[in-house]
Parts: C-alpha cells; structure tokens; sequence
C-alpha cells in the first residue's frame, strides 16, 4: 500500500540530523525521515540550517515520498521503525 504524507508535519530532529514527517498507510501512522546527506545531494547545495534542510525537502518532496514508499513497502525500516531516506538512496 502506498503512502499518504500528511502536510506539514515535517520538523528537523537535530539528535538524528533527519528532516522527520509523517504518512499514513490506511490504518496507522508511519515515522519518515530523510538525513541532512540526502537533501544536500539532492539539491547540490553546500551545507545547511535546520530550517533550510526542511525547505529543500518541500522542494524535493515528490521524489522523497516515491523513496519513503518504495522503502515502506519492501519493509525496510530503522529498529525504530522509521523509514527513512539517507544519500545511498538518493539518484533524482
């Protein structure tokens, strides 16, 4: 089942250096992330505020939730159960 992300609950968690958001599945709630590394690489841009890092994930958001999904449905999540983005995953 794909994904729905749920606008704007997307904060930076300075602990893990993750942009963190939310999506649903139909009958729960699914922790996101992506890490500063894969936003960088994505938007090939020198190194960033927490608030700049949440502003290149709205920009890049698409092709994020393709990769939160694809990783949410093959079931590779953290111990945590976090599905989360990191710059091997990134190709957009």
């Amino acid at each position: 089942m794909a994904l729905d992300f749920m606008p704007y609950t997307e904060s930076f968690d300075d602990r893990r250096d993750i942009v963190r958001f939310m999506g649903w599945d139909g009958g729960r709630w699914v922790k996101c992330g992506v890490k500063r590394d894969a936003l960088l690489k994505a938007a090939r841009v020198p190194p960033a505020s927490g608030m700049d890092l949440i502003k290149l994930y709205r920009k890049h958001k698409v092709p994020i939730h393709a990769l939160v999904s694809a990783k949410f449905r093959s079931g590779r999540l953290e111990e945590d159960g976090l599905v989360l983005v990191d710059s091997a995953d990134v190709g957009f």
